[in-house]
């Protein structure tokens, strides 16, 4: 079994209505601090990027990239942290910035839509932008959590 992993923050947990079809959408960010890009090279059997997506982010010739991936059908078994659900992948965002020290981070936003069970919903929200404290520091940080999306299912 082949599996997605990262560590992620969620960053927006919402009730969405469309017509008559209601779901909750949940969006998850990750950072990848070096110019070598980990995360989009896993999911390279599941999306095809069509070369839009270097291995090394600065070869890359766009800034922001908007990929959606509803029509791939990928609903996954997501882990976040301790949670698990039922989700399906419907896009992802990419954001390529190049730092002071010279070094390129490429941000991750993805878009998952799910139908969390009762207890699932509270405590998903919970996770939503959370703060944690340094032990050394004192302050504050929005953590991130270890994520995990499994094998995909493909839905037609």
């Amino acid at each position: 079994m082949r599996a997605v992993s990262f560590d992620s923050t969620l960053t927006n947990f919402k009730l969405i209505r469309k017509g008559e079809d209601v779901y909750w959408q949940l969006q998850l960010k990750a950072v990848e601090s070096s110019s070598v890009r980990t995360i989009t090279q896993q999911f390279k059997n599941d999306i095809d990027f069509n070369g839009a997506i270097d291995p090394n982010a600065t070869r890359d010739a766009w800034d922001k990239l908007n990929i959606p991936v509803l029509n791939y059908n990928l609903t996954y078994d997501l882990q976040f942290s301790e949670l698990e659900l039922e989700a399906k992948l419907v896009n992802i965002l990419l954001t390529r910035k190049e730092g002071k020290d010279g070094i390129w981070t490429t941000e991750y936003v993805f878009t998952l839509n799910c139908d969390p069970d009762k207890d699932m919903i509270k405590a998903l929200a919970l996770y939503v932008k959370r703060k944690e404290t340094d032990t050394e520091t004192g302050k504050k940080y929005v953590a991130a959590y270890h994520t995990e999306f499994s094998e995909p299912k493909i839905v037609v």
